[in-house]
């Protein structure tokens, strides 16, 4: 197992492997494995002396099980501390009372704050016995591995019949004598009240011990599925339009020709309930052998396997079924009239149970998750809704990322869903395929009306490609559940921008500093719009403000010198300002930068230095790599040797 990083900067090779071990653990987990396997519960006994005495066996804690948590509290309110234990396999919960016949004394503190927070978490309680003997427990919000314990605070008192003393060190650091404290009683303390009350325990109620319900053994394990997703598409599956079984079957399978023969046998009763049959020999998958045909006068559909199907059935019987053991002979997978798995079969599908989920498939969702238990009982949840991302992300987990992209296609296809649009629209952008991905997003306007976080992060990561019409529309689309994030505002006004509305982009940037005075870009943003709309005097003040809020942005000081030097009204410009700038940002970038060397030019012009002006305007030509900006550089160049300042456009 790789080692955990010790820091969220650590070396990607390091943080690699981290992932890879984590992934191999879960895969064998999914196997059936555990992290502690057949280790057995263990309690430990303080024997007073410095040791501790394994009494696992003697104490009955010591199950083989796969334990996890452990949460302590007086279940039965009868002096003895009982444990709850939570464990990563069945039984999920134990309840381990506590039977003991020790008959030591106890004492049991319920603790209430007033001036400090209303549990007294982090109150320190401190008995002493007589003689001396003391006793501590501390109240901790989370005790161990994801568990909490009871916050009655229990003291065992051996054979001490009463106690000296009793002190409080609330949260805060204030300590308190407690009166009134007896023996064998569970009493509730209040802060600052300097006694405690003695508390009647509640009317006992006895937990039922009953028998586990054990499922009746069959020689079929049946999954069925609420959330269905379809499988990916081969042509070997039926078009949609009724249900089908897809069963794989081998000739050296006697339970696969024992199945088919019942199958041909009860054949009407099947198509009575509108039921196909896909038999899919995988005999020739095998080196060396060939494909099988069914029995003589099998009356259902089959074909021949190919090992893309097979490996799709594999890999959506792993994302649904935790113990990922390989399919069996025989398999079947029951496809409902929209092509989307409703049932996995492990060994062979008695007619009687393919019927019953034949009927089934139309049922409400609640009944068909009722139907899935071999027990009944109340749910926790709502019915499991499909996971096609799921399903996707196993093809690429097995190295057939392109088979992911063709699944999640086709899923959108069939049944549009904003994650599903969401994440195939992400996948195109990573791979390069903007024109894609910008298809797959426009899913969203249909799908995600009620989803505007779809929106947002679609028209960010188009953003960020400079696709800004798509990204406006999809941060518009997104815009009300939005409207007091200034992150968002920002985003839009540099699509807005980005796609010729400057003063749609000028409005949201006026919005975001309203949310976020602080934000030194958004006044950077907002004074180039002004400035390249010959709005300079409003410009300024936001130039200013962003490099006073960042002294070190630069691109912000530049745009200031250059309009300090270049703008049309003659009260707006400064030269000497303009060329203080303009020479601490040189100073700054060591003159490489032909931007900053183009406005160091103009600021020497504007204070009437021109033959400096002339050589600085030259040198930023020699290295612009830009053939647009060469050309106005020359032109600027021109304007210089004519012995004039520059100008920027009224």
């Amino acid at each position: 197992m790789s080692q955990s990083p010790q820091t969220t900067e650590a070396a990607p090779d390091q943080a690699e492997r981290y992932r890879r071990g984590w992934k191999a653990l879960s895969e064998l987990i999914g196997q059936g494995r555990a992290f502690s396997g057949h280790e057995k519960d263990t309690c430990f006994l303080n024997t007073q002396d410095g040791k501790f005495a394994d009494a696992s066996a003697c104490s009955g804690l010591g199950y083989d099980d796969d334990g996890r948590a452990v949460a302590t509290c007086d279940w039965d309110f009868d002096g003895k501390t009982d444990f709850w234990v939570s464990y990563r396999t069945a039984p999920r919960v134990r309840l381990l009372r506590n039977a003991s016949t020790a008959t030591g004394n106890w004492l049991a503190l319920q603790l209430k704050g007033t001036t400090c927070n209303r549990d007294a978490i982090g109150a320190r309680v401190v008995i002493t016995l007589p003689g001396g003997q003391k006793r501590t427990r501390s109240l901790r919000a989370g005790e161990g591995f994801l568990a909490q314990s009871s916050k009655w605070l229990h003291f065992g008192l051996g054979s001490a019949e009463k106690v000296e003393r009793v002190t409080i060190h609330w949260p805060g650091g204030k300590a308190e004598d407690i009166t009134g404290v007896v023996a064998g009683k569970h009493q509730r303390i209040v802060q600052n009240s300097g006694n405690a009350e003695v508390i009647a325990p509640p009317a006992k109620s006895t937990l039922a011990v009953t028998a586990y319900p054990k499922p009746p053994e069959e020689e079929t394990m049946r999954t069925w599925l609420v959330g269905r997703i379809p499988l990916l598409q081969t042509s070997a599956i039926p078009a949609a339009g009724k249900p089908v079984l897809v069963n794989l079957w081998s000739k050296t399978c006697a339970p696969c020709i024992t199945e088919m023969a019942e199958w041909t046998t009860h054949a009407k009763d099947i198509k009575a309930a509108g039921l196909e049959i896909l038999a899919v020999n995988m005999d020739g998958l095998t080196e060396g052998e060939k494909f099988a045909s069914p029995p003589k006068g099998f009356p259902f559909l089959s074909a021949n396997a190919s090992t893309g199907l097979v490996e799709s059935m594999e890999l959506l019987h792993r994302v649904i079924v935790e113990l990922q053991t390989p399919l069996p002979a025989p398999s079947s997978f029951l496809l409902d009239k929209s092509g989307r798995v409703a049932a996995i079969y492990k060994g062979p599908v008695p007619v009687a149970m393919l019927l019953a989920d034949a009927a089934l498939l139309d049922q409400p969702a609640e009944a068909q998750r009722d139907a899935a238990v071999p027990f009944p009982g109340l749910w926790a949840s709502h019915p499991f809704p499909p996971q096609p991302l799921r399903y996707a992300e196993a093809f690429a987990s097995i190295g057939q990322p392109a088979r992911r992209t063709a699944y999640l296609t086709q899923y959108d296809r069939q049944f549009p869903s904003p994650d599903v649009q969401s994440h195939l629209g992400h996948l195109h952008l990573a791979d390069g395929r903007l024109n894609e991905a910008i298809a797959a997003f426009a899913g969203l306007f249909t799908t995600a009306a009620d989803h505007p976080r779809f929106h947002r992060e679609a028209g960010i990561a188009l953003l960020q490609r400079n696709a800004g019409e798509p990204a406006r529309k999809h941060l518009l689309a997104a815009q009300k559940a939005f409207a007091n994030d200034a992150t968002f505002h920002f985003n839009l006004g540099i699509a807005e921008a980005s796609t010729g509305r400057a003063d749609d982009a000028i409005a949201r940037f006026r919005a975001v500093i309203k949310l976020d005075a602080t934000d030194a870009i958004a006044h950077f943003q907002l004074g180039n719009l002004l400035h390249v709309t010959r709005r300079g005097k409003e410009a300024l003040p936001h130039y200013r403000e962003a490099l006073r809020l960042r002294p070190d942005l630069l691109p912000a000081a530049n745009n200031l010198a250059w309009l300090l030097a270049t703008d049309p009204d003659a009260t707006l410009r400064n030269g000497a300002e303009s060329l203080r700038i303009a020479q601490a940002i040189i100073k700054a970038d060591g003159g490489k930068n032909p931007e900053t060397l183009s406005t160091l030019a103009a600021a020497q012009a504007e204070t009437g230095d021109l033959p400096r002006a002339v050589a600085s305007m030259e040198s930023a030509l020699k290295i612009q790599p830009n053939p647009a900006r060469v050309a106005q550089l020359k032109a600027n160049l021109d304007t210089l040797k004519a012995g004039k300042p520059i100008r920027s456009a009224p």
